[in-house]
């Protein structure tokens, strides 16, 4: 993380997660083993690694409140580590300091990694003491080592060194590669022995250094403090556990006994050891839940791996940001919280992107227009509607007037010639505006491409014409030749499915397209030389190479159709009037394929007919 807010973030997520799984082991407590009372907490430590997403938490609302807190602030204070209109994003969860402080918020920053080295350095400190101490420890006694040796035997466990320390309070294992068993100098219960090297067996001790690598992160928590306090006592509940697993009878009431006699004990602290003993109120819940012990069947194991696994996801992943239409019609004190929403929640895909920006048009809604809008556009869309706030609008209000004319809103919009680009996508948005005498076509050119989300950028000035077939089409495909010349014209126009819904509040974010229409128009300019009719075939190739069958038709002049296979046909009569000129198209709706990346023609087959003879042969490419 490079910024304050980065961990404000992530320590929320974190919290509000490690809340949710005490809550839930708390209703369980009774009913699930101590393997899955400490083993789910395995969710949180991931959770504790993996970068929280401020577009995917466990509680949006939350996640808003900070980036609308974040960017008031941060406009104030012109931050080096972080921008008022940037989300807040985090590609890893350790601080990472790039250049010198600047703000307030860069200072906590510093503070905040200064904290995570001075804990960091406090542990390692103090498990080098503890290693320091053992060097003056004394080899055991020979009844001593045997005595491990069997309960190693007995219990199938690995031996480790021990060395006796006078003054020590309880035994603790210390140290992952060359572990070292403490053991006072009095005699010790071998139920004591067993449980630290029960701990070696199942890599306790490693875990233990996670967790405290964990718990310097979150230094300046509280909440988390306890939280991963509560983590250490059930991992000693946990071996407990499996210390009564091997014991039997009167053995394990001896246990309970032993715990209480060292509720007073000091214990080490460090990271990298264990001990039986943790203090007295852990301890405490340590005797409850042996009181409670029983060997559980095991189709509990399948069970707690159930439970598990369905709190996983959510609490990893979290859900989507999704915002009501009320963050999109904000009133004049909640502009903050609605852009703060259109940085958050940002379109999914491209025809999302295209209907929410041509909506904000439409309707004349910036905080549509923002939500779709690069995150450079989002301070000129601020400072515009600010200023139209002013003058008693909306305080979401701009006005499409400027940039476009007089939409008609109750013409919607279309999408002509999308295309797909190196970088994304390009395409026209066309509205309808009112002229004098009929309506007016404007098209506006963009450019799509991600940006945390698919975002929308003109790519021009707005082209005004009276229909949408003298825009620039999609492809143009032209040849001459002896007889004359023709030229295919192909354009393409998405729909939605929720494009004729210009009424609903809130814009589709995830909308999808449901169909494109493909037009063509051939037009064939004759150079003379028939006498009674000329007459086109057309067919639509894949490639070049490809040399079609053309149907039989009969090119009787004023005739013409076109198949479903991509031919069109037509015959017109020369008359005194007729201009030399003779069209042919065809096309329709498609589904059911990628509409993102359309299978245009390539080339175009045309035989061109003379008094119904076959004059010549065209390949345009």
């Amino acid at each position: 993380m490079e910024n304050i807010w980065g961990f404000a973030l992530q320590t929320l997520s974190v919290t509000v997660s490690a809340g949710l799984l005490l809550l839930i082991k708390t209703l369980l407590k009774d009913k699930l083993s101590p393997r899955w009372q400490y083993g789910v907490w395995c969710i949180l430590a991931i959770r504790c690694l993996v970068p929280v997403q401020i577009r995917s938490t466990l509680f949006p609302t939350l996640a808003l409140w900070l980036e609308a807190g974040k960017s008031t602030a941060e406009k104030l204070m012109h931050s080096a580590y972080t921008a008022a209109r940037e989300p807040i994003s985090s590609a890893h969860v350790f601080p990472w300091i790039t250049q010198r402080p600047f703000s307030l918020t860069d200072w906590l920053m510093i503070l905040y990694l200064a904290g995570i080295l001075f804990f960091l350095f406090r542990y390692l400190m103090g498990y080098l003491r503890l290693r320091m101490l053992l060097k003056k420890g004394e080899a055991p006694d020979p009844e001593l080592e045997q005595r491990l040796l069997a309960l190693c035997e007995k219990f199938h466990l690995k031996p480790c060194r021990a060395v006796v320390l006078e003054g020590l309070e309880s035994a603790f294992v210390c140290g992952i590669w060359r572990p070292v068993l403490a053991v006072p100098g009095n005699e010790t219960d071998e139920k004591i022995l067993l449980h630290e090297l029960l701990h070696l067996r199942y890599l306790d001790i490693p875990q233990g250094i996670l967790w405290a690598v964990l718990r310097a992160l979150h230094w300046c928590n509280p909440a988390m403090q306890l939280i991963f306090d509560r983590i250490g006592n059930d991992m000693e509940s946990l071996c407990d556990q499996r210390v009564l697993e091997r014991l039997e009878g009167e053995e394990r009431r001896e246990y309970g006994t032993i715990l209480l006699e060292m509720a007073t004990r000091r214990y080490p602290r460090a990271p990298g050891t264990s001990s039986l003993s943790n203090g007295s109120k852990n301890i405490a819940r340590r005797i409850a839940a042996i009181v409670r012990f029983k060997k559980y069947p095991k189709g509990m194991a399948l069970v707690s791996v159930c439970i598990g696994a369905m709190l996983f996801f959510p609490l990893l992943t979290g859900r989507s940001a999704v915002f009501g239409a009320d963050r999109y019609q904000p009133e004049p004190g909640q502009m903050e919280l609605s852009m703060a929403a259109a940085r958050i929640s940002r379109c999914t895909t491209p025809a999302g992107a295209l209907d929410t920006y041509a909506r904000g048009l439409i309707t004349g809604n910036g905080i549509y227009l923002a939500t779709a809008s690069p995150l450079s556009a989002h301070e000129a869309l601020e400072r515009e509607m600010a200023q139209n706030a002013k003058e008693g609008a909306d305080s979401y209000r701009i006005y499409a007037y400027d940039r476009l004319g007089n939409i008609d809103p109750w013409e919607g919009y279309q999408v002509l010639d999308l295309r797909k680009t190196a970088a994304g996508y390009r395409c026209y948005l066309t509205f309808s505006v009112p002229g004098e005498e009929e309506n007016t076509c404007v098209a506006l050119p963009v450019i799509l491409y991600r940006e945390q989300g698919w975002v929308i950028q003109q790519n021009g000035e707005p082209v005004y014409s009276e229909s949408t077939s003298e825009l620039p089409a999609t492809c143009i495909f032209t040849g001459r030749g002896e007889s004359g010349t023709v030229t295919v014209t192909l354009r393409t126009e998405m729909t939605m499915n929720n494009q004729d819904q210009i009424s609903v509040t809130a814009p589709s974010l995830d909308a999808e397209f449901d169909q494109v229409m493909i037009w063509e128009n051939a037009e064939y300019r004759c150079s003379g030389g028939a006498q009674h009719s000329v007459g086109m075939k057309l067919a639509a190739l894949d490639s070049p190479e490809s040399r079609p069958e053309f149907p039989e038709v009969t090119l009787s002049p004023g005739s013409g159709g076109s198949h479903s296979d991509g031919f069109s046909w037509t015959t017109e009569a020369i008359s005194e009037d007729w201009d030399g000129t003779l069209t042919c198209g065809g096309g329709g709706g498609y589904s059911g394929y990628d509409m993102e990346d359309l299978p245009l023609p390539a080339a175009y087959l045309v035989q061109i007919y003379w008094d119904g003879a076959l004059k010549e042969e065209l390949m345009l490419t």
